[in-house]
């Protein structure tokens, strides 16, 4: 999963360590200066950051917004920008580098179209030109907004968001899981179980001012398929009768290293 020589995030590998997609994409690498900085690695993960934005065709300077995806050497594939890319940005601005101006690429963030601000929902994607693309609301989206909304916004603001989320058919209040996505009106559900929205969830109850169920929910993943207990690795998702796909992805790695760590530090 790791490029030691760029020191960038491949995609995922099979469940038996095999390269699948070695593409790399925005959101990944900012989950892993992330999980540097909540690992103690401060001055590492700052240095990451740093080439991120100078060096790297994910960033693009003029518009301060995070492209979606490039290939493994440095080729622009996506231009596209995705709601997640662009609020782990935020966060990981707020983590190690300005916190002045994390709150206000929040604040010029909802001025774009990727802010829905009746519903106070995130759409999922436009494109470079800021045109409408995708008004799904995933839950991994949603979950990333209440967590930046709590480091960088309003933490009384993040919790009326967390709760006003679960009011949504996003969560399947029996099981205390996360569907992957509805549509804008909340209709259309998928009722995959991604691990990494999950991990987010956990994540989003700890810095809404929830840590015991934080701490209840993480367990609770942990007796689900979800969990690889051999590997000690997050397969990618289950379908609503539990059939699991195997593969493991950054995103979902680093979301559980970050969900530990946070956790622990309760």
């Amino acid at each position: 999963l790791w490029d030691k020589d760029k020191e960038e995030w491949n995609e995922y590998i099979d469940e038996d360590y095999e390269f699948v997609s070695s593409n790399r994409f925005s959101r990944s690498q900012l989950l892993g200066i992330i999980a540097e900085a909540i690992a103690g690695n401060q001055e590492e993960a700052r240095e990451h950051f740093r080439r991120l934005k100078e060096k790297s065709t994910f960033w693009d300077k003029d518009k301060e917004e995070w492209n979606e995806y490039i290939d493994k050497e440095g080729g622009f594939i996506s231009s596209d920008r995705f709601s997640q890319a662009q609020l782990l940005g935020i966060i990981t601005e707020a983590l190690v580098g300005d916190s002045k101006k994390a709150k206000e690429q929040l604040e010029k963030l909802k001025q774009t179209p990727l802010w829905d601000k009746e519903k106070e929902e995130w759409n999922e994607y436009i494109d470079e030109d800021h045109e409408f693309v995708s008004s799904s609301r995933f839950s991994q989206t949603q979950l990333l907004g209440v967590i930046t909304e709590a480091l960088v916004g309003d933490s009384k603001k993040a919790k009326e968001q967390l709760e006003k989320l679960k009011q949504t058919p996003l969560w399947d209040k029996e099981k205390e899981e996360w569907n992957e996505y509805i549509d804008k009106e909340g209709g259309f559900i998928s009722l995959d179980r991604f691990s990494q929205a999950q991990l987010l969830g956990v994540i989003a109850e700890a810095v809404a001012g929830n840590p015991k169920k934080a701490k209840e929910q993480l367990e609770k993943l942990k007796q689900t398929p979800l969990w690889d207990e051999t590997k000690e690795k997050w397969n990618e998702y289950i379908d609503e009768d539990g059939i699991e796909n195997p593969d493991f992805y950054s995103d979902a790695q680093l979301s559980g290293i970050i969900a530990e760590a946070v956790v622990e530090s309760i």
